[in-house]
């Protein structure tokens, strides 16, 4: 069977690490090629040799929402061009945007086409006309995936998808390492590490887990902070950080290929997101044996952590109970050992053969 991934890039993001590792996955029993707008780009996850990475060329700035349509108008004509040049039998979609032109690329064309919303779909928000388009081209794709039962909920109630189904993130373990491998720093013996990891954009809200964090720097003195990303809200977060005295206790180091190394190294990992959609670190962080606390916001985290057995929930953007919970497991290792340990069961949940043969039921002509 001849499938093919398209995406905008295969840099950074979860989106992008599952389409690694489905297609890393499916290449030894099919031929596998991952369609990208953008040029290859330093930092793109890696794939196995046996996958096709293709580069359609065909990323560009848009400055207005017209220029948005004429330059998706140009992706679907391209993208259409290429499907039928190359015939697969399935196409997977990854984000909206990708997403909406895969639909319309493929129309009358003899390929089972499979989109993938990766956010919850008003998170981030977009304008009026794409939400319209989204909510009618969405019906032109066989099956649309959502990576938890809200999203599936919200997309059935907002769009005329004909068929939406749940497919959690697959988790593959041990987890990839590529450059740039960088060491994380020294600890003490009894230091207790917070580590947080994403994008350092208004979304993740890292300056909360921040202001938490120097709170809690007041009372338990050997505690350290450590975010690992990089995004335009980098100089902003850094001066939060200066601001507040934490240049000898918090770090933020903007990207690594060996994240593995970073949660074996810390004892909590810290999730204050506003909206999510199928978190990856929270799972990588469970499955490497580590408690985790995250705020409750509308998708994602609750679909993966069982409250006080395999993590903490908070109610979204309430600092003063996410300090408190963070405090306790700050102070109390057997409390961290206990959910760590209860963490490590996401690993079965979501082995990747699992997850992968969910997404092969909807090829055709599954056995």
């Amino acid at each position: 069977m001849k499938i093919t991934f398209f995406i905008y890039s295969l840099s950074g993001g979860g989106a992008e690490r599952v389409t690694a590792h489905l297609a890393s996955h499916w290449s030894d029993e099919h031929e596998i090629s991952i369609a990208t707008c953008s040029s290859p780009q330093e930092g793109a996850y890696e794939v196995s040799r046996d996958v096709n990475v293709v580069s359609l060329n065909m990323a560009s700035e848009s400055q207005n929402v017209l220029s948005g349509l004429l330059n998706n108008a140009k992706r679907i004509r391209k993208l259409r061009k290429h499907l039928k040049s190359t015939k697969p039998d399935v196409l997977i979609s990854m984000m909206t945007t990708s997403n909406i032109i895969s639909a319309l690329a493929c129309k009358g064309l003899p390929i089972k086409s499979i989109g993938s919303e990766r956010n919850f779909p008003t998170h981030p928000p977009i304008s009026p006309i794409w939400n319209t388009i989204r909510k009618y081209t969405y019906a032109e794709l066989d099956v649309l995936v959502s990576q938890t039962e809200a999203t599936r909920v919200w997309l059935q109630r907002n769009t005329k998808a004909k068929n939406v189904v749940t497919i959690k993130n697959p988790l593959v373990l041990p987890l990839p390492v590529q450059e740039p491998i960088i060491t994380p720093p020294t600890r003490g013996d009894d230091d207790v590490v917070i580590l947080g990891v994403g994008r350092l954009v208004p979304q993740k809200q890292f300056d909360h887990l921040i202001s938490v964090f120097a709170k809690i720097k007041t009372s338990f003195p050997k505690c350290r902070l450590l975010i690992v990303g990089q995004g335009p809200m980098h100089d902003q977060l850094q001066q939060q950080i200066h601001e507040l005295g934490l240049i000898s206790s918090a770090n933020i180091q903007p990207r690594v290929g060996n994240i593995g190394d970073w949660y074996r190294h810390c004892d909590i990992l810290a999730m204050t997101s506003f909206s999510e959609g199928f978190p990856n670190t929270l799972i990588e962080a469970m499955a490497a044996g580590k408690a985790v606390i995250s705020y409750d916001c509308e998708a994602g985290p609750a679909e993966i952590i069982n409250h006080d057995v395999t993590g903490i929930l908070v109610k979204p953007n309430d600092t003063a109970i996410f300090h408190q919970e963070l405090l306790s497991l700050v102070r109390s290792k057997s409390l961290r050992l206990k959910l760590g340990e209860n963490a490590r069961r996401i690993a079965l949940e979501l082995n990747i053969e699992k997850i992968a043969d969910q997404w092969a039921s909807y090829f055709p002509n599954y056995r």
